[in-house]
This record gives structure tokens, sequence and C-alpha cells, in this order.
């Protein structure tokens, strides 16, 4: 509270005063509603980190019903004075490729790296003609999927060679209108991350 004091005192003659916004984690037993509204007295508002769900199997980086479920126990729990609140949009995504040889089925199957807007356009170009992109419908986030064989002579059992869960126009636009619905603002993480055309939505 008192860095946040001596930052709201610093040049007081501009007609702009200086904000302590802080990012936090999902309400846990590391952060709890308790420390929130502690804060919220002192702080101008928190950027909620409502990405990264899941990291070591193949799945979204943050799957709307999840960010909803977030956001709304930080609604409940903001009994403090009136600090903003935003709700985070990953501009990166996930990259899964699947080991090989393949290991035995109790472990890891795939090894995760993060993708950045300009790695993910190099992956289309590369594999533009066997990439198979389709949407999500729970987690309102598109999946690009990669075979180790063709769509007309793989198996209808076998596993994707690589997986890849990136934003999209549309996966950005619910999250916006979930943000509008819940009365909150929008943070991204980060914006050199994602895509030129993804600002086009603001």
């Amino acid at each position: 509270s008192d860095i946040a004091e001596h930052i709201h005192q610093i040049d007081t003659n501009s007609t702009k005063k200086k904000e302590v916004i802080l990012s936090v984690p999902p309400l846990t037993e590391y952060f709890d509603k308790y420390d929130f509204q502690a804060l919220s007295e002192c702080l101008d508002g928190f950027i909620i980190m409502t990405y990264d769900f899941t990291m070591k199997e193949p799945g979204p980086v943050s799957p709307i019903e999840w960010m909803k479920e977030i956001m709304n126990a930080f609604l409940a729990s903001h009994t403090g004075r009136s600090a903003k609140i935003f709700l985070s949009l990953n501009f990166y995504g996930y990259r899964y490729d699947r080991i090989i040889p393949s290991p035995p089925n109790d472990q890891k199957q795939y090894n995760l790296k993060h993708i950045l807007g300009h790695d993910y356009i190099d992956f289309l170009r590369k594999h533009y003609k066997t990439a198979i992109i389709s949407f999500d419908q729970r987690a309102h986030e598109h999946i690009t999927v990669v075979y180790s064989r063709t769509m007309s002579n793989r198996q209808e059992n076998s596993s994707p060679q690589i997986l890849i869960f990136y934003p999209s126009l549309k996966s950005i636009y619910d999250r916006l209108e979930l943000a509008a619905k819940l009365h909150v603002g929008a943070a991204v993480w980060d914006g050199g991350q994602g895509l030129d055309y993804f600002f086009d939505l603001f």
C-alpha cells in the first residue's frame, strides 16, 4: 500500500493521475478473497490472469467457461472500494508436438511450447496442405491439427502429430463480449505476441 501511495503522489501537477494496476492469479490458497479485498483499498485495478488453463496435456489456453467462473469469483469477492477489474486476453498460443517414439501411456505424450503470431504464420505456410483448423465450441478456441499422414490415409483413431491452440478473431471477440456482459475491462497479454489484425476488434 505504501508503494501504491507513493506512485499516486508522483507528478501531482499532471492532468493524468498515475495508476497502480496489479496482475493477479485466479483466486486460490496463494491469493484469496481477503488479499483481494485488502488490496482493493489501495490499488486502482486488477488484471486477472485468465489464461494458462492447462499446460501438461493438450488443451485450450483459456476456455471461456473457465474464464467466466474465475471472473465471477473476483466480482463476488469485491467488497473494497471501486477498483477496476480486467479480464486477460492471451495473444499467444500452445503448440503440442507428439513425442517420438511414443512413451508408455502413463507418461507425457506431447512436448509443449508457446507459439507467437509469427510462429503460427510460418507453421501454416509449411503445413497448409495437411493442417486441419476447427473451432472448439466448448472452449471457444480454434485448434490446428496435423496428423502424421494425410486425412485420406490416416485411421480415424490415429493421434495428432501436432496440435496448436492459437487465438483468432472469433475467440477474441467472444471474450470481449464476455467482458462486456460482466462489466469488466479487457487487458492483452501481450500485444506484441499476436497478429496485427487482432487489434481491429478494439
